[in-house]
């Protein structure tokens, strides 16, 4: 899941703050935390299943192998978000969203808190349902943006004549104000959108994909797997959707793995890996800038915060390319 978890961002974010942490952190538990598992993932359809589909090899094969690499990637980043929780709730100065935060208009008062009513019970009942349809939904009904958008609004909907306090009218200012929230981050998808499509109508990405193919080809078989690595990474910045950027990697890096030496399983790593690391860093994804639009965090303070644990992520995929070659992983 990537998209489909924005809605949990503001939530995560008014509880961290109210808990005594900041904006960053509650952003960063959904970001960091679907970006983890999606990277490192051992059964996504969208990455991993693509790529060895492609690659022609079998479908889920290298498990064990996938098992570790989640847990490690996803342990590292579990590490790194307790570290700066902690460092934050010790000293809130510290935080590079220390004065904005100050600022918020959505803060929660844990010591105030509005009574539970009935009518709150079924709101929050309605939004798990919701959620839990979504999953169903997308797994089995190969549901996508179109369908989560509208299953979304028709829950908003759905909560606004639940609401007493929510008349029509309110409804729609307060759609309106959050859509007028989130527009900066629907800009960049369109924005990001138009660069690939550049690219790709004007055989740009193609010239690139030859260039880079020819010098890989030169090189030794534990190099060229980094350098198979190293470009997934360098790609991702342009082509941060993970089926298309399969689709557009995979064709080539797969016959290229077996002239150089490359087990084709680890081609898959090198493009599991390089596609999904910088999907919460790279201003190309949309899904990201909109979660960070929606959480009011500034792109440059974010890639502040960011670096060293997407330089440490980086480092240890880098890692298991190696560990993968040497194991002449199938």
């Amino acid at each position: 899941m990537a998209e489909e978890t924005i809605p949990f961002i503001p939530i995560f974010v008014g509880l961290m703050i109210a808990a005594g942490y900041d904006s960053l952190t509650g952003a960063a538990i959904v970001l960091c935390g679907a970006g983890a598992g999606f990277s490192g993932a051992f059964i996504n359809p969208f990455t991993v299943q693509v790529a060895q589909g492609i690659a022609e090899v079998e479908l889920l094969s290298g498990m064990g192998f996938r098992l570790v690499l989640y847990f490690c990637l996803v342990g590292l980043t579990i590490a790194y978000m307790l570290y700066y929780a902690a460092k934050v709730k010790a000293a809130p100065q510290s935080s590079l969203m220390y004065q904005e935060d100050l600022e918020r208009e959505d803060l929660i008062d844990l010591d105030s808190l509005p009574e539970f009513t009935v009518r709150r019970k079924i709101i929050l009942v309605v939004f798990c349902a919701a959620i839990v349809f979504l999953v169903y939904a997308v797994i089995q009904w190969g549901w996508y943006m179109d369908e989560i958008a509208a299953l979304f609004l028709a829950m908003s909907m759905i909560i606004a004549v639940i609401d007493d306090k929510l008349s029509f009218n309110s409804y729609a200012q307060t759609l309106a104000k959050g859509m007028t929230e989130i527009a900066s981050g629907a800009l960049v998808v369109g924005f990001a959108r138009g660069i690939l499509v550049v690219m790709t109508d004007g055989n740009i990405l193609h010239t690139i994909l030859n260039a880079c193919a020819s010098f890989l080809s030169s090189l030794p078989s534990m190099i060229s797997a980094l350098g198979m690595y190293i470009f997934q990474c360098l790609l991702n910045f342009i082509v941060p959707s993970g089926s298309g950027q399969a689709a557009v990697s995979m064709p080539i890096m797969a016959p290229l793995s077996d002239l150089v030496g490359v087990t084709r399983q680890t081609a898959c790593i090198a493009f599991q890996l390089g596609d999904g690391i910088s999907n919460i860093f790279t201003p190309t994804s949309g899904y990201f800038m909109a979660g960070l639009a929606l959480a009011r965090i500034p792109w440059s303070k974010w890639a502040k915060w960011i670096l060293p644990l997407i330089g440490l992520q980086y480092l240890l995929g880098g890692i298991f390319v190696v560990v993968a070659q040497i194991m002449q992983l199938q």
